[in-house]
Formats: structure tokens, sequence, C-alpha cells
């Protein structure tokens, strides 16, 4: 899948993360046609067709410009009939726990929970 990337704007373990998504959404093209299988993947392996190629734009930046308010995804992947946002974080070696719209990570207050303001940006790009 190819991702573009708006540079500066993301952090070394979210490049890492996306580059292991791109790498997880490459479709290799087997060379001969698979004995066996459905037709429709004999034909995917002969014309290179599928639901792929996918979209990826990472660090996507946005401006509400009736509110000023400006906001970030960390990877959006355009795909054949739908949009994903997806958003990263490195909260590894921790319980996460949720109270009141907050995150927290062995108790310490880590932010507002990122589903909810993913669900705010998701409105502003509507």
């Amino acid at each position: 899948m190819e991702i573009k990337t708006w540079e500066g704007g993301l952090q070394a373990q979210e490049l890492s993360a996306i580059e292991k998504i791109k790498y997880a959404f490459c479709t290799p093209q087997p060379k001969s046609p698979p004995r066996g299988s459905s037709l429709q993947d004999q034909l995917r392996s002969i014309t290179g067709s599928s639901m792929f190629p996918w979209k990826g734009y990472a660090g996507f930046r946005f401006v509400d410009v009736n509110n000023g308010y400006e906001g970030e995804f960390d990877l959006v992947i355009v795909t054949h009939c739908n949009v994903l946002i997806i958003e990263l974080k490195d909260w590894n070696n921790g319980e996460i726990t949720y109270s009141n719209d907050k995150w927290y990570k062995n108790n310490n207050l880590m932010c507002r929970s990122p589903v909810s303001t993913t669900r705010n940006k998701k409105f502003l790009l509507d």
C-alpha cells in the first residue's frame, strides 16, 4: 500500500508502526495462477487487480476554517469502499483503563479518550 507521509508531524514510533501497516497491506503477485483456488483468485493473480491498491495518508492535517480548529490524523487509509482513521499510541508495558472519557496508564492520566477525540475530528472532516 502506498502511504504519503506529511514530514515532521509524526513521532519515531508512529513511523515504525506505519511502515509495519504498509508492509502488511502489500499484495504480492504470484508468478502463475494458483491451482485449486477460486476462479476469482485465479483471475486476480493474472490481472493483478483486487480490492487494492489502498492509499494511506500519514500525519494527515486539516483546518476547520469556520472555527479555526486544527487537527491531525496519525493515519488515514482510503480503501475501495471505506475510509479508515487510525490513531496510534505507544503505551506499552502497563494497564490501560478508562473513566469519564479519559484514558489512564497505570493510574496516570494519559489523555482524553482517543476514541472521542478521533470521533470529533471525523465530524469536522465530514
